[in-house]
């Protein structure tokens, strides 16, 4: 199924400009686009929980030093 969107002609310019760039079409510059946001969205809602895990006390927060330590002491330990 093909949809119709219209896009500001400087975004045209740019999508045929990387397109030919990728060797791929519009359509597949666009999709890919797509799915780039839906992830990026997902990222943007997994850490919105993790922080409000942090903030109710559900989870902490530890520096790169402290998480180095423990994985060289093992996680469980």
């Amino acid at each position: 199924m093909h949809s119709v969107i219209t896009v500001p002609v400087y975004l045209e310019q740019q999508l045929i400009s990387l397109a030919h760039k990728e060797k791929a079409t519009t359509d597949k510059i666009i999709e890919w686009a797509l799915k780039s946001l839906e992830f990026d969205l997902a990222d943007v809602d997994d850490a919105e929980k993790a922080i409000a895990d942090i903030k109710a006390g559900k989870d902490t927060v530890l520096t790169l030093d402290e998480f180095n330590k423990a994985l060289a002491n093992g996680l469980d330990s």
